[in-house]
């Protein structure tokens, strides 16, 4: 072993001492100068990376390694040297100022550095690539020298006046130096010279203006921004634009088509802008205005281009209105099956009628408890030529639904089979097999359904998965307490008569369920059921009363987080409190912070927060 190590060492020197600079010493160099760099030995590393440096034509990285090395091993002269050579060798590479600065820095001469810093700037002409501008305004933002990058982009600005990076750094840097007014300003001006960065400025604005947080001081900055221009040139459509985009991001929506009709009309729209705007409205079930921008779209006549997809865009949102809210009157009822009816007429016998066949479908058979009528119209949508497959199997599980209405629980399964069949690897698939697995629920096959369930707690779809775990907890716990199923079955049973809309006998078996056993472990279920008929008949305050239940009672239990955001909604949407849908949001996410509703109750939470402050003083 000896007589080897020694032929190593000596081939090794002999290496070492030859004129040669081979590949295999280049190598050599650089791996031992990166690993004496890395582990701050800047002493060892430097003769590398002098070698490295003038070796490989001045490479720029070689280069401000060896001139850290410099200055780490107190070489400033040597680093000044080094460094004004470069500069005078290539005069376009402004950031080698930045380079000198940083030497003089290290001896903490700061009026040469700033001397070398503005001799940067000032040799800023059109000779030099506007990228080298960019990096020479990208490299002050590193060393913190914001205003140096401001004067940078500036400069280079006037000269590249076709670039908008410069206009949009100048924003940036405004940000960061927290002069917010400023920052506003620049944005529009690039929103405004450049459209096609209209979305980086929107992208920009949100990040740090921060439409989300709680306070909204500083969002509002750009309202009045925005204001002003609209007022000085009323021509720019694209301040419009940006005032309906800032009025949907703080959920002020009857601002927001105040402005967006004013667009539509400046860019001769025809309603497009407006139909686009419903939409917004729609997904973010503001279903008002929603219907009231439809309007507008249809109001035009039926010659606009936009007519007919207004048409079934406002029926939808009428349908979404009434189903959603629970917020409705007979006669809105009859007046919206009507619509549907002329509207699938007007539109005839095409895939497009499909979705409008599937929601007439439900309207019949749940609220107007005509299932046989939901059934024709359902069979014929399966008629239609043209019918896409996942339509066609959304078909069949609005069919299997109207099924379990009726009681015809097992031919529900076969439609619902299908579907899952057809769909194995597809939400909704798994959709399918989640209700089939209620099918055995409801006829009390309980290990069946929990053996459907328990595969589905793996499913894709957050949702889907959500629901099983719970409805298999429920058997699993409700189960296990009982000697027998007898309850479990009169729960089960109650269920199945919540969904086919028969109330009073669902809650004939509670009431017998509570009467036998005092202390039932569904005790709580039974309570989350009684609210789902208050709301269903639009008995708010009763419903209240039940979810306030839950929670004083049964916080440690699986529907806790369920009743605190139903709670939520109540006061949100129905009972005109929204500072107490604001508490409960808030009780949500410090009690429940994994429930499935935290993301949907943190936006609400500070939607709600946002507005109260916005209308509380805010010019």
């Amino acid at each position: 072993m000896t007589k080897w190590l020694t032929i190593f060492i000596v081939t090794l020197t002999s290496l070492t001492l030859s004129p040669c600079y081979t590949h295999a010493q280049a190598v050599s160099d650089v791996e031992l100068a990166s690993h004496y760099f890395k582990n701050d030995d800047f002493e060892k590393a430097l003769p590398y990376y002098e070698r490295l440096y003038y070796k490989s034509t001045r490479n720029r990285f070689y280069f401000n390694q060896y001139v850290t090395c410099l200055i780490k091993t107190s070489n400033q002269k040597e680093a000044e040297k080094v460094v004004k050579k470069a500069i005078k060798q290539d005069g376009r590479e402004l950031n080698l100022y930045i380079t000198l600065g940083e030497v003089y820095i290290s001896k903490s001469d700061q009026s040469s550095a700033d001397k070398a810093y503005q001799e940067a700037i000032k040799s800023i002409s059109r000779d030099i690539p506007y990228n080298y501008l960019n990096a020479l305004g990208n490299e002050f933002i590193r060393i913190s020298q914001y205003d140096y990058a401001l004067q940078t982009f500036q400069k280079a600005q006037k000269i590249y006046p076709e670039q908008p990076e410069f206009q949009f750094r100048q924003a940036y840097v405004y940000g960061i130096k927290g002069d917010l007014p400023l920052m506003v300003e620049s944005y529009l001006d690039l929103a405004v010279k450049f459209p096609n960065y209209l979305q980086t400025a929107k992208n920009q604005l949100i990040q740090t203006l921060g439409f989300t947080e709680e306070d909204n001081t500083t969002s509002d900055m750009l309202r009045i921004a925005l204001l002003k221009r609209v007022q000085k040139e009323p021509n720019q459509a694209v301040y419009n634009e940006l005032l309906v985009w800032y009025f949907v991001q703080i959920k002020d929506f009857d601002a927001a088509f105040v402005q967006v009709k004013a667009l539509d009309k400046k860019q001769k729209a025809e309603g497009y802008l407006v139909l686009d705007f419903g939409r917004i409205c729609f997904n973010n079930s503001e279903y008002a205005n929603a219907i009231s921008a439809f309007n507008y779209v249809m109001d035009l006549g039926e010659k606009s281009n936009y007519y007919q997809a207004a048409k079934i865009e406002r029926l939808r949102a009428l349908y979404q209105k009434i189903t959603q809210t629970s917020n409705y009157t007979p006669a809105d009822l009859n007046a919206l099956k009507n619509d549907f009816i002329s509207t699938i007429n007007y539109v005839g016998k095409s895939s497009i009628s499909v979705s409008l066949r599937l929601e007439l479908a439900k309207l019949m058979a749940f609220y107007f408890h005509d299932a046989d009528s939901a059934i024709v119209v359902l069979e014929e949508a399966l008629t239609i030529p043209g019918t896409n497959p996942m339509d066609k199997a959304q078909v069949k599980m609005n069919l299997g639904d109207v099924m379990v209405f009726q009681n015809n629980i097992w031919e529900a399964s076969l439609y619902y089979a299908q579907v899952e069949k057809d769909f194995k690897e597809d939400p909704i698939g798994h959709e399918a097999k989640f209700r089939k697995a209620k099918i055995f629920y409801y006829a009390g096959e309980f290990l069946l359904a929990q053996s459907q369930l328990d595969v589905l707690k793996t499913s894709t779809s957050k949702l889907i998965a959500n629901d099983a775990f719970e409805l298999s907890l429920l058997i699993s716990d409700n189960l296990a307490s009982d000697t027998n199923t007898l309850q479990m079955e009169r729960f089960a049973n109650a269920d199945l008569l919540i969904y086919q809309n028969r109330f009073d006998e669902a809650l004939a078996y509670f009431d017998t369920i509570n009467a036998t056993v005092a202390y039932h472990p569904l005790n709580d279920e039974i309570l989350y059921k009684r609210y789902e008929i208050a709301y269903k008949q639009q008995h708010y305050k009763q419903a209240e009363t039940y979810l306030l239940d839950i929670v004083a009672n049964y916080s440690n239990d699986i529907l806790a987080d369920n009743a605190l955001f139903k709670l939520a909604e109540l006061h949100e949407f129905h009972l005109n409190n929204k500072e107490k849908a604001a508490e409960y949001y808030k009780q949500l996410l410090f009690n429940y912070s994994g429930s499935l509703f935290a993301v949907e109750a943190r936006k609400r939470y500070r939607s709600m927060t946002i507005e109260e402050k916005f209308f509380k003083g805010i010019e």
